[in-house]
This record gives structure tokens, C-alpha cells and sequence, in this order.
């Protein structure tokens, strides 16, 4: 659709539209709008209020909304979130603004951003299921082997076996890595231990 490239380009939008905006003050100010303007300790009970139908769903929205614009501004950048459901994101923001109640939602938002950076898709990746033990991961083919590369920096497993295919000796390093990190060891490459393999040290 060019319309809208069109019109951009009539008004003189186009350099905004082809040039990342910081859009920050000289101190680093901006503002926040919608659900990330929350404070972290106000967030379970706006969207645990049954009063509030739908917020959960507007909440991972945003989320979303979010990081597809990171992908959007990052270069060289297909896609910043590695882990393909958008609900299972959504639950790693709430239990991160569980342990930072003072800080806003769009905070704990950037700080995932900014792990999941590390582990960004580049080109254009099919997905793959991962299952085991009744839970399922979607993700693409690419982070999988990202996951690998971190988990043999790691010395958590062999080089060898970094082939992008999700096995046994990957789900023991996933769980050696998940019981180092001090978080559930589910042998899967979930949205938390994602988080957690691609953070900056």
C-alpha cells in the first residue's frame, strides 16, 4: 500500500519516516503514554480488576506494539522478540514488575528490549515448536541457534552440538544454565530464560 508513503512524502514526512527520532529531551525525558505510564506496583491490580475486561489483552498489545517498533528502528533488525508468543512476553513484563514495583511499566518493557536485543533475528526465519513435558515454545529457527551460540559461550554445551535443532543436550544445558540464573528449570528456551541468555553482562 503507497498511499500512505505517498502522502508521507507530499507533507514532507519522509525523512522522519526513514531516520530513527530520539524523541528525548537533552536529560533523557519523554513521555509515556498508555499502560507503560504505570508504575509496576499499580499494574496487578489494573489488570486484575474485573472492572477492567480486556486490559490484559490491551496490555500485551501495547507490549507488542511496542517491540515491533524496536525491531522497526534497530538496524539490520528483523525481529527483536525472540520468543513468538505475545502472552508469554506479556507474563514476563508482570513478573518483572513484580521484583521492581517502583519503576514504570515502559521501564521494565525497555530493560526485556534491550536483552532481547542480543538474541534479534536478522532476516526473515521460520518458526519452530518446541515441546516437552506439556508446555510448548514457539520461536524462530534463527534464535534457537542463538540460544545455542550463548549456551556453548557458556560452556554449557559443546560446539558441536549447536546445530539449531532443539535436543536432549540442549534442554540439559537450558536447565544447567536455568538452575545458575536461579529460575524455573524447564528445559525450554521460555520467555524467561530468554531474557536471561541474552541479557548484557
Amino acid at each position: 500500500m503507497l498511499y500512505p508513503i505517498r502522502l508521507a512524502a507530499a507533507f514532507g514526512l519522509m525523512p522522519f519516516l526513514l531516520n530513527p527520532v530520539h524523541a528525548t529531551t537533552l536529560d533523557g525525558q519523554f513521555a509515556t503514554r498508555g499502560l507503560g505510564a504505570v508504575e509496576c506496583q499499580a499494574l496487578p491490580a489494573v489488570l486484575d480488576d474485573p472492572a477492567n475486561n480486556g486490559t490484559r489483552d490491551q496490555f500485551v498489545a501495547w507490549i507488542t506494539g511496542y517491540m515491533s517498533y524496536a525491531s522497526r528502528a534497530s538496524a539490520d533488525t528483523f525481529d527483536v522478540m525472540p520468543i513468538q508468543d505475545n502472552y508469554s512476553v506479556g507474563a514476563l513484563a508482570e513478573l518483572l514488575c513484580r521484583d521492581n514495583p517502583l519503576l514504570l511499566v515502559e521501564t521494565v518493557v525497555f530493560e526485556i528490549i534491550k536483552s532481547f536485543e542480543n538474541g534479534a533475528v536478522n532476516g526473515v526465519s521460520g518458526v519452530v515448536n518446541i515441546g516437552l513435558d506439556g508446555s510448548t515454545v514457539v520461536l524462530r529457527a534463527e534464535t534457537m541457534q542463538r540460544v545455542q551460540d550463548r549456551l556453548v559461550e557458556a560452556g554449557l554445551l559443546p560446539a558441536a552440538d549447536a546445530d539449531g535443532i532443539f535436543g536432549p543436550k540442549t534442554r540439559v544445558a537450558l536447565e544447567t544454565f536455568q538452575k545458575s540464573a536461579e529460575i524455573q528449570q524447564t528445559g525450554l528456551p521460555d520467555a524467561l530464560t530468554l531474557f536471561f541468555i541474552f541479557k548484557p553482562s
